[in-house]
Formats: structure tokens, sequence, C-alpha cells
């Protein structure tokens, strides 16, 4: 009886051990499949596609020399590339803040569509919607329309002008030096203050010597002014 448990014990034994070693590999099986479902799914972010979009300048805006172009990315952005009508800006930005110097000095004047490119570390990319900016270097034009050349002015007057559109202040200039602050919105219309009115000056004999203009007269002369202002 008791060597027919001890054997049964031994059978029993055995079994558990077997058992234990298929459930082990079943596991560890089970595992690997786990961990490769994950990589095929994608969860992790740099395997994203990331976003971006040009947030200056503004749409349809006019612009001239260098002009700073800057962009809004996703956290798993690597590099930005910026492109005017298709064409790669310069190279491509590793780094944030990811703004880039537009030199437009190089361009022709007219209208340019702005584009970027966004890529991740594991090389996703996607560009962004493009921006339309229009680009004009020529140097703006004035003229004053009053007070019209040749006229006589005194007091305060207004310095009228006709602009072209591209102006963006305007400074009055007096004998070649500046008159007051430049004036940066339209109309562009100047107040000028430095004109006085000719003032009269008047001289009796009774004035002080110091104040009494040197001049030769002759004795008929004096005689007859002093006649004259004694009279009045």
């Amino acid at each position: 009886m008791n060597s027919l448990d001890t054997n049964s014990t031994r059978k029993l034994t055995g079994f558990c051990s077997y058992s234990l070693i298929f459930l082990s590999l079943l596991c560890a099986g089970c595992v690997g499949l786990t961990s490769a479902d994950a990589g095929k799914n994608g969860n992790s972010s740099s395997s994203t596609t990331p976003t971006i979009s040009i947030t200056a300048p503004a749409p349809g805006a006019t612009v001239s020399g260098t002009v700073p172009i800057t962009a809004s990315v996703s956290s798993n952005t690597a590099s930005v590339q910026f492109k005017v009508n298709g064409i790669n800006a310069g190279t491509a930005l590793t780094s944030a803040p990811f703004d880039y110097s537009l030199d437009t000095t190089n361009l022709s004047d007219g209208a340019y569509s702005l584009t970027a490119v966004a890529t991740s570390s594991t090389g996703k990319s996607v560009s962004s919607t493009s921006s339309s900016i229009k680009v004009n270097n020529r140097p703006p034009t004035i003229s004053i329309t009053a007070p019209v050349s040749g006229s006589t002015v005194s007091g305060t007057i207004t310095v009228a002008t006709t602009v072209s559109a591209n102006t963006a202040s305007v400074q009055l200039l007096v004998d070649g030096k500046s008159s007051g602050a430049a004036v940066t919105s339209a109309p562009f219309s100047i107040l000028y203050r430095g004109v006085r009115p000719p003032v009269a000056r008047l001289w009796s004999p009774s004035a002080t010597p110091r104040l009494r203009p040197r001049l030769r007269q002759s004795p008929s002369v004096r005689r007859c002014l002093a006649r004259r202002f004694r009279g009045r």
C-alpha cells in the first residue's frame, strides 16, 4: 500500500512538472504575439504623420525686403522645408522653432504661393495648406498736392500728399531738415506750424538811443522829423 502511494505520488509530480513547462511555453508565445501586434498597430507617436500650418505672413499680405516665415508644427516634427511656388526656399530646418527668413529681393514683383513640408523622425511627411503673398519691392512714390508750389502762406498750414499704395510713412522736410515726427497712417497729411506772419517793427525818435537805428541824416531831415513828431 505504501509502495503504491509512493508510485502514485511520483506520477503526479511528473505530470505537474510537464504541465508547468507547457504553460510557461504557452505564455511566452502569447507575450511574443502581443509585442508583434503592438508594433503592427503603430501606437508610438514617432510613427504618426506630423502636422504643420504657416502662421506668418498672413494670407494675401504684401511683403518686401526680408520677410520672416513662421509655422506651427506638431511635437513629432523633425524637420521643415519651406517652398515658394513649389521650389525649395533654402535648406530644410532641423530644429525648433522652424522659422525662416525669406529674401524677397531675389524675387520679381508679383504673387507667390508659400508651402511648408514637415517630416517626422520616421520619414513620414505632410505639406501645409498653401498661403499666397504679393511681393512689391518697388520704392514708394509721393508728391505734395497742397500748398501749391510758389504760393505764399503763413501761420499753420496743412501739407497734403499723394502717395503710392506701398507707402508706410511720410516725413516732412523743410529746407532739407526733418520737421516734426513721421506720419505713419493715411492720408499722410501734415500740419506745419513753422510759418510765421510778418511782424512790423516801428521806430520813433523817443526810442532809447540803444534801439535807434544808426542813420546818417542831414540837418534839414532831422528838423523835418522833429517837427512831425512834435506836432503829434
